[in-house]
């Protein structure tokens, strides 16, 4: 090969990679890091999300989206349909460090009680609790908010049934309080031992409804 021929290989196979370069440019960096989407193929493969999950702050720094977009659906209360709007983030940065902690809640035979935590919209909870006496208890997770516009006597339930124990997770879709409603089933008193770990606040039992 002489040096035309070798001069002509390194100049097309320099414009290959730079043609690349610009394909790639066009169809993945700028709709996923600036939501910029010439060809349309960031909206179908879904890479403008990306984009859209950064909000750019007064430093330069780029900071989660759920702050913004929790802080505003905060007090707007219920969609068109009454219920809480659906969370649209995937990441909340906290200032400290979350809450570990172990609860005992007992139960007389055939007592209800509720334990509720607050909750911000958006903040997540790591949950686990279980019937220390094996016995059978009437559940249900739910919560209720406490800002915004909602119709009257609003909660949303997350899970309900009989059983001795569960686990799981959950984001809470509205500001408010998050938790348990629990009765006792069996024929003799049980202890429930709650393990909770996120970004709550105020466990505590809750007043009796007023009739």
């Amino acid at each position: 090969m002489n040096n035309s021929e070798s001069s002509t290989s390194v100049v097309r196979a320099s414009l290959w990679a730079l043609g690349a370069a610009i394909l790639a440019l066009v169809l993945a960096v700028l709709p996923a890091e600036y939501g910029i989407d010439l060809t349309g193929f960031g909206r179908l493969t879904g890479l403008n999300g990306f984009s859209q999950s950064k909000v750019g702050s007064g430093d330069g720094s780029v900071k989660s989206a759920a702050s913004a977009e929790a802080g505003s659906a905060e007090s707007a209360g219920a969609d068109a349909s009454g219920t809480a709007p659906a969370l649209k983030v995937w990441s909340v940065k906290h200032a400290e460090r979350y809450v570990q902690r172990t609860y005992e809640v007992s139960l007389k035979v055939d007592e209800e009680l509720e334990y509720k935590a607050v909750m911000a919209r958006g903040d997540a909870l790591l949950y686990r609790w279980r019937v220390k006496e094996g016995g059978q208890v009437y559940f249900e997770f739910h919560g209720e908010p406490t800002e915004g516009k909602w119709p009257e006597g609003y909660y949303e339930s997350y899970e309900k049934g009989e059983g001795s124990s569960a686990a799981g997770s959950m984001v809470a879709p509205f500001k408010g309080n998050h938790g348990w409603y629990w009765q006792n089933l069996g024929d003799k008193p049980v202890t429930i031992v709650v393990e909770l770990a996120g970004y709550y606040h105020d466990f505590a039992l809750q007043a009796p409804p007023q009739s």
